[in-house]
């Protein structure tokens, strides 16, 4: 029997703005993924309204907090400090979003405006729907606002909390289980991996969409690092190595100096090659060679002395 003690039950029940629609939307992934019965997919739609709805307000609360009001000018702090106040209908929530961060022309605007109502026939009416059109509307949906994330919201890392971060990466993780989510982004995305500089793969979700531009960003899932914390994330997420277990056994972590950009992101993958998570450049196995003094890889095309250009430098000016 667990004593009241052992449960720890919290005191208070807290959920910041963010975080609460990031876990509306982690339930709805959760339901999209546990299967197609009416009732997964109900509360899946449900849940991802109530997740977008609040991460739009985020974006207005951290433009002005007086546009949560519907009337800005009548928005006083001590109603915003104590939540004590009725919130911006979402119809207007869209146009104000729509207006600050789109220059009032939103492409997503009036999808989002229809999931909304194909929302309310499920919570206020006699709802008949295919499964079939509430799995495209979410996994549309749920591509909109994971974009919305990134773009919007995701430009300083630092303002997520550790409970955002946390639901963000369980939602990303969680996104190629969703077939019709994954078959409706890979097509939506596709034209801009075409143009892209390079793409790799990407920790988080795994799939090739890691797009390599001044720091990394999935075009699939939203993730985003710069090279030497995706390199290092590949290895620990897609490779599964645990880096302090690995080396205490004597293994050699595979995150080395790029040849080409000398960023310490390049990664010895086996089986994909070397992979530069900073620049975006690869090599087959066998490319490479280790330099006699310090260890650090050369490109064996590049150079026929395995003395890289750091240390070749340092022995020339000490032979001076």
């Amino acid at each position: 029997m667990t004593s009241a003690d052992d449960s720890k039950a919290p005191q208070q029940v807290h959920f910041p703005l963010l975080e609460n629609g990031l876990d509306f939307i982690w339930s709805a992934v959760e339901h999209l993924s546990a299967g197609t019965s009416k009732r997964e997919l109900k509360y899946a739609l449900l849940h991802l309204v109530s997740g977008i709805e609040l991460v739009l307000k985020e974006r207005l609360r951290r433009e002005d907090w007086k546009l949560l009001f519907p009337k800005p000018e009548a928005a006083t702090e001590a109603a915003y400090k104590t939540g004590a106040f009725k919130s911006v209908d979402f119809g207007t929530l869209i146009e104000r979003v729509e207006g600050y961060c789109f220059d009032g022309d939103w492409g997503a605007a009036e999808s989002l405006r229809a999931l909304r109502a194909q929302r309310n026939h499920f919570e206020h009416f006699a709802a008949t729907e295919s499964a079939e059109a509430v799995i495209a509307s979410t996994a549309a949906a749920l591509g909109v606002i994971l974009d919305f994330i990134r773009t919007e919201l995701s430009g300083d890392n630092d303002e997520f909390s550790e409970a955002e971060r946390a639901l963000l990466n369980d939602i990303r993780g969680k996104l190629t289980e969703l077939d019709a989510f994954v078959e409706a982004r890979l097509k939506s995305i596709a034209p801009v991996l075409k143009e892209a500089y390079a793409v790799m793969p990407c920790p988080s979700c795994y799939e090739d969409a890691l797009t390599i531009d001044d720091g990394v960003e999935c075009l699939f899932c939203g993730y985003g690092a710069d090279g030497e914390a995706a390199a290092n994330g590949y290895v620990a997420n897609s490779m599964g190595i645990n880096r302090s277990r690995f080396e205490k056994d004597g293994g050699v972590w595979p995150v080395g100096f790029c040849p080409d950009c000398d960023w310490q992101a390049c990664v010895d993958t086996d089986d994909r090659g070397y992979l530069c998570f900073a620049c975006g450049s690869r090599w087959e196995q066998g490319s490479f060679a280790e330099c006699g003094h310090c260890g650090r890889w050369i490109d064996r095309d590049k150079s026929d002395i395995f003395v890289c250009d750091s240390c070749f430098e340092e022995q020339v000016r000490k032979s001076d």
